[in-house]
This record gives structure tokens, sequence and C-alpha cells, in this order.
């Protein structure tokens, strides 16, 4: 299947749609459009926060302190393997 709008363009829409971001003119430049996050947006973001901050905790409970720091540094050496 080909698609004509990018994914990112298709990605906004949707987030448009669901009324978390606003498609706005740059006053500067006409040929640029800003995303603005809504209130909606703001809101999502903080819920997810914390029960991403919940889970994480749950995740790492079983580890001690050192264990957890070793497991940060392993997960960002990966992380800067994949870029």
């Amino acid at each position: 299947m080909i698609y004509k709008m990018s994914n990112t363009s298709r990605l906004i829409d949707k987030l448009i749609d669901k009324k978390l971001v606003k498609r706005s003119p740059c006053k500067e430049n006409r040929r640029k459009v800003e995303i603005i996050i809504t209130e909606m947006g703001l809101s999502l973001l903080s819920d997810l926060d914390g029960k991403i901050e919940s889970a994480e905790k749950k995740i790492l409970n079983p580890l001690d302190n050192e264990s957890q720091k070793r497991l940060r540094k392993l997960l960002n050496k990966i992380n800067l393997i994949k870029q």
C-alpha cells in the first residue's frame, strides 16, 4: 500500500483528531507549520509520566541501588549502539 502523506503528517493528523495537539501557521515563515500541544495533551503526558514512574519503580524494586545503576548504564549503552 502506498501512502501519499508522510508518517509524521499522518501521526500529527491523528493527534489533532484526538485534540492532543493543534496545528498553527508560523508567523515568521509561511512555509512552516507549528505543532502546539494542547491542555488535553499536557494532561495526558502528566498522567503517563506518573504511570511510567510507577512501573519503573515496580520493575526495579527487586534490584539494589548498585544493580539499578549497572542496568541503567547497560541500557544506555544499548541505546547508543542503536543510534
